[in-house]
């Protein structure tokens, strides 16, 4: 089943070590964005990096490989061209600085494994950032503790990195037992369900919330 999320990973104690003087300065939404769009991350047996045009074709692969699951967002992708919209818009959200899509590779081996996105919840107080995270894995790899491997890596990478990023949400429509379990092993709490939330295939559905929050105060 096709995991959906609010984004993330663990390093444990080892991240916060090595980023206190990150913690110690404030850094924009913008700054945000422009250094996650640089980066390379690598985790014990993935590599992410922002998406580019050479990953379309692998990109549409995946995304007929769970077509059918519950992710409203699959069910408009019919064809190449169809994703090369979507690549067209996901670049336009970079460049606004309010959403940034990676690409997931196996480390050993290259191939491509999936897609994680972060993006801005349009709300900041004070200078305060608050993200949603989301993505889906190839059907080949998933139940393989991947897409939990990326999560806990990420949301521990970015409340450790980024002073300002103080919560991270990940929502998935009731019933993707993948998807809720992957959220709750990254370290995400449960916090409620969002009743007859999202409407597709003419079906009404309930929407899971998990957060995952940093204590600034």
């Amino acid at each position: 089943m096709l995991i959906i999320f609010t984004f993330v990973m663990i390093l444990g104690t080892s991240i916060y070590a090595e980023t206190n003087d990150a913690m110690s300065k404030s850094q924009n939404f913008d700054s945000i964005f422009n250094d996650l769009s640089r980066l390379e991350l690598k985790t014990e047996r993935t590599i992410l990096r922002s998406v580019c045009e050479d990953d379309l074709k692998s990109i549409f692969e995946c995304r007929q490989s769970i077509k059918g699951a519950l992710d409203p967002s699959i069910c408009d992708v019919q064809n190449l061209e169809d994703v090369k919209k979507e690549f067209n818009v996901t670049k336009q959200f970079e460049n606004m600085k309010i959403g940034l899509q990676f690409s997931i590779f196996k480390r050993d081996t290259g191939n491509y494994l999936g897609s994680i996105n972060i993006t801005s919840m349009w709300y900041q107080n004070n200078g305060f950032v608050k993200l949603n995270l989301g993505g889906d894995i190839s059907q080949q790899y998933q139940n393989k503790g991947y897409m939990t491997e990326v999560l806990k890596y990420i949301s521990d990478y970015l409340l450790a990195t980024y002073s300002d990023v103080y919560r991270l949400e990940w929502g998935t429509l009731e019933g993707n037992i993948s998807s809720e379990k992957c959220a709750l092993s990254a370290g995400f709490e449960f916090e409620g369900t969002k009743r007859n939330d999202m409407f597709f295939n003419r079906h009404v559905w309930n929407f899971k919330v998990y957060s995952k929050i940093k204590n600034l105060f």
